[in-house]
């Protein structure tokens, strides 16, 4: 695992973002083709746009949502893991299962959404251990551009 964290640690910050990008593209159209997950129209997303102005739902979406998530999902969740002696892997794993639950419209939604939890988790852990640039924000940059091809 550490080999595999340093290698990727050493791509190029924008090849590294739209590579991971890609593949949570990838992964999701797999995972919700085979089975066959839809997000229902009546979701937590729908009913925000009804409450709210639409500029007010995009940009809670395309910031805010991100940033939280980076926060609690990646940064809180893999520093104390790390912190408290365990593997990077078990980090990344844990991490990735804690915010595909969160996100659950259905069963088979956590399963569509966890390669995206587990690229988020992967790409805090190799920021943190290159020290290139701030895990953070990677990951937030990440997320933004995946929550951005989510509502077009």
């Amino acid at each position: 695992m550490d080999k595999l964290i340093k290698k990727l640690g050493q791509i190029n910050v924008l090849i590294y973002v739209f590579m991971s990008n890609l593949i949570i593209l990838f992964f999701t159209l797999v995972i919700s083709t085979i089975l066959k997950v839809e997000v229902v129209a009546n979701g937590p997303i729908s009913k925000l746009e009804s409450e709210l102005p639409i500029i007010v739902v995009y940009l809670l979406l395309i910031f805010l949502m991100p940033i939280v998530e980076t926060y609690v999902f990646q940064k809180l969740i893999i520093d104390f893991i790390l912190k408290k002696k365990g593997g990077k892997g078990f980090a990344i794993l844990i991490s990735a299962i804690v915010f595909s639950i969160f996100h659950y419209y259905s069963f088979t939604y956590i399963f569509m959404i966890l390669p995206i939890g587990i690229v988020l988790a992967t790409s805090y852990v190799v920021y943190k251990y290159s020290k290139k640039i701030n895990p953070f924000f990677v990951v937030f940059i990440i997320h933004m551009i995946n929550n951005i091809m989510a509502v077009l």
